[in-house]
């Protein structure tokens, strides 16, 4: 016995097929996003990724403050990556009260207040940091998405796009561009 099934039948369950398909993957997607971004689980939004900021830093100290000021740098890395970002805020702040023109400091600070959270003061921090000495894609990515994290999405794009023209391989930075224009409704 042969059933005979018209060709539109078939399109349609197809078509449903797809579209719910197609949203059940938009949605893991940008679920898996967002989450990314509520927990922190930037893999490049952490301090063994500013080990190697581009930039050199401008810290005026002494010969002999050289030390001290490496010490404490070291111990507010330390810090940030075993996820105190509290303490390693601490040292830092009162690191930059005698090295006010720290880059690193600056950058370091930034990322401490973004693993806390507290994108609007990242943001003040990697700006400062900027005027000290240019940035790196790194923290580009970062300032991108201290803008997720305030919900403005334009400026979020413009400044992973900024940080894709200084690392175009990076396949996170990518990653959080999609997410990006995902959320803009933008997928060309």
């Amino acid at each position: 016995m042969r059933v005979n099934i018209e060709p539109t039948h078939i399109t349609a369950k197809c078509r449903r097929l797809n579209r719910f398909l197609g949203l059940a993957l938009c949605l893991a997607f940008h679920g898996a996003f967002a989450l990314c971004l509520i927990l922190g689980a930037s893999p490049l939004a952490r301090a063994a990724d500013f080990e190697q900021h581009e930039a050199p830093d401008h810290d005026t100290a002494p010969a002999g403050d050289a030390d001290q000021a490496d010490s404490a740098l070291t111990n507010a890395k330390s810090m940030l990556r075993r996820g105190k970002p509290a303490e390693a805020e601490t040292i830092l702040r009162d690191y930059l009260r005698g090295h006010e023109d720290s880059a690193k400091a600056h950058v370091l600070l930034g990322l401490a207040t973004f693993e806390e959270n507290r994108p609007a003061d990242s943001l003040a921090e990697l700006t400062r940091a900027a005027h000290l000495s240019p940035p790196g894609a790194s923290e580009l990515v970062v300032v991108s998405l201290d803008y997720v994290k305030l919900r403005d999405l334009p400026n979020a794009d413009r400044w992973m796009s900024a940080a894709l023209e200084r690392a175009p391989k990076s396949v996170a930075a990518w990653r959080y561009m999609g997410g990006i224009k995902y959320s803009e409704n933008r997928f060309s």
